[in-house]
């Protein structure tokens, strides 16, 4: 959708945008590492789920963000801590264009940035996750809503980058 979206209005800017559907991302990052070498970016906007924590017996303190609180943006994780001015203008695009977003809350996990961001000359990254219930389970919950802003997001920031 977001790629759709981008080619029936692309950004005002000349510049190449690359989507990469990139795998083993649970057992060492390898399949973004390779895209980030073949790549090499500028500036890479990493799209995630991430485990919310929001079940019984978990204290509000290490509950890492709310389900249908919108998109939630990364400051760091236990890989990366995130590039300050994509955070900043992440959150700034979100309030211009009445996204909902949300700051990650808790610092866990990891994903995909954890390699791109010190592949060959580095990367700026941003991670832009969508709150999960159950995360790695059969079963994941998510709501549309908190999708919709993630997607939202990252097309606004694709044309304001």
């Amino acid at each position: 959708e977001a790629m759709r979206s981008l080619k029936e209005r692309p950004p005002q800017v000349n510049s190449d945008v690359y989507f990469c559907f990139t795998v083993r991302e649970e057992i060492g990052l390898s399949g973004a590492e390779t895209a980030a070498f073949a790549i090499r970016p500028d500036i890479a906007i990493v799209l995630e789920t991430t485990a919310i924590a929001d079940v019984l017996d978990v204290p509000y303190a290490r509950r890492v963000a709310d389900l249908r609180g919108g998109v939630v943006v990364s400051v760091m994780d236990r890989s990366t801590v995130y590039d300050k001015q994509l955070v900043n203008t992440a959150l700034s695009v979100a309030r211009d264009k009445h996204i909902a977003v949300q700051l990650k809350r808790y610092v866990s996990g990891g994903n995909d940035a954890g390699h791109i961001h010190k592949t060959a000359d580095g990367a700026r990254t941003l991670a832009l996750s969508v709150p999960t219930r159950y995360l790695h389970s059969p079963a994941c919950v998510a709501a549309m809503c908190d999708y919709y802003s993630q997607r939202d997001l990252l097309t606004e920031l694709i044309r304001a980058l």
